[in-house]
């Protein structure tokens, strides 16, 4: 990387859509140099490596100093602009994703709060600048590597935030309450695992899913692995109990009895049906 000259690579890979890059660059701007008022339909993450600007977003002007992100959002008008006397280098990624939202969450990231300040900011100029290199080849290798340092960036600026200790919302919590199940459903576990894997009571767990789903904890599982055990049913043909271990019931007539209160039917039925 030459911070002698401005850069701005395109990314074509169109693989990966949990986290992905269209573009990336460098610049060191002129003193004044603006960009809107313009809404973008992508994420933009700006890092400033020196100097200073303004930025402006939902009507709040945010003063930007060196060694600090800053965050455009999708469909929001932005204006940002450089400083008179000691305008600012950047280095952005214009990147998308199923991840992205989730990612700028945990970090505390939003249209309201568009700023964020680093512990370890040369060790993030450092994975910058590798994806800025990586992005100007054209070789497979390169193009994962350069997603795999795209996870590493958003994880290096997580540990600033020692989110362990993160309190969650009940929102953010029913979100990894569900992802939890739906990759674990098939491993026998219950109610009780979901609340500790959360490091919540179970009570207090429980009435805050159900607040937020309209259901409890130990429906939404059982729900899920009957559904799951009707599409073996039709397009598989695993027997009653193979079927029963893969989503995560050990007991066959454990399993048949729920599979009847649920469906109405036997598992045999249903297949028959």
């Amino acid at each position: 990387m030459d911070y002698r000259k401005n850069v701005e690579n395109t990314f074509n890979f169109l693989g990966p859509t949990d986290l992905n890059m269209y573009y990336c660059g460098y610049k060191a701007n002129l003193p004044l140099h603006s960009y809107g008022p313009a809404m973008r339909d992508h994420y933009l993450i700006v890092y400033t490596r020196k100097g200073s600007g303004v930025f402006k977003i939902k009507d709040t002007v945010h003063t930007i100093t060196n060694k600090c992100i800053f965050v455009i959002f999708p469909h929001h008008e932005v204006f940002y602009q450089a400083d008179s006397i000691d305008p600012w280098e950047n280095i952005w990624l214009g990147v998308y994703g199923t991840l992205i939202p989730s990612y700028l969450d945990n970090l505390g990231l939003s249209p309201d709060s568009p700023i964020f300040s680093m512990a370890s900011p040369d060790i993030i100029e450092n994975t910058l600048k590798s994806i800025l290199d990586l992005s100007q080849t054209n070789t497979i290798s390169d193009k994962m590597n350069c997603i795999s340092l795209l996870h590493h960036f958003f994880s290096i600026l997580s540990k600033d935030l020692n989110l362990r200790d993160k309190c969650f919302s009940k929102k953010q919590y029913i979100e990894l309450a569900l992802n939890f199940i739906n990759y674990n459903y098939d491993r026998g576990i219950s109610s009780i695992d979901i609340s500790e894997h959360l490091s919540l009571d179970r009570s207090y767990f429980s009435k805050i899913f159900k607040e937020e789903t309209h259901i409890t904890p130990t429906d939404y599982l059982n729900n899920l692995r009957i559904k799951k055990a009707c599409t073996l049913l039709k397009d598989t043909s695993l027997s009653v109990q193979t079927i029963s271990y893969s989503i995560g019931i050990y007991d066959q007539f454990y399993f048949s009895r729920l599979f009847k209160n649920i469906i109405g039917c036997t598992p045999s039925y249903y297949r028959k049906r």
